[in-house]
């Protein structure tokens, strides 16, 4: 659908934090926009769901854990103004690693 207002998200970059958490963060310079909602998918394409709203301040990311080790998951993000949404933003990705096993023997 098309926005309600006139906003959008821009530089949307993904880094992984652990085995199961994931950060994403975006620039806007919109004063307007109260919250952030944050879409994944594991295709890059389709299949996108609301996984997390934030609210608007200062800092413009947010992170996204509970999710299953050695897999790539795409993200989206769209600003949000009260009751209006923007324009959902071009997607980033990032991979969860699997933990190393321990070293033995050296």
């Amino acid at each position: 659908p098309d926005p309600d207002f006139k906003s959008n998200v821009t530089d949307v970059t993904s880094v992984t934090i652990n085995s199961s958490t994931i950060k994403i963060y975006w620039n806007n310079t919109n004063t307007e926009d109260t919250a952030y909602e944050i879409f994944m998918s594991t295709l890059p394409e389709s299949g996108y769901s609301i996984v997390k709203t934030i609210t608007a301040g200062i800092d413009n990311y947010a992170e996204v854990s509970g999710l299953n080790a050695n897999t790539t998951y795409y993200f989206k993000v769209r600003p949000i103004k009260d009751s209006k949404v923007g324009t959902l933003s071009s997607y980033t990705f990032a991979k969860t690693y699997a933990y190393l096993p321990i070293v033995s023997n050296l």
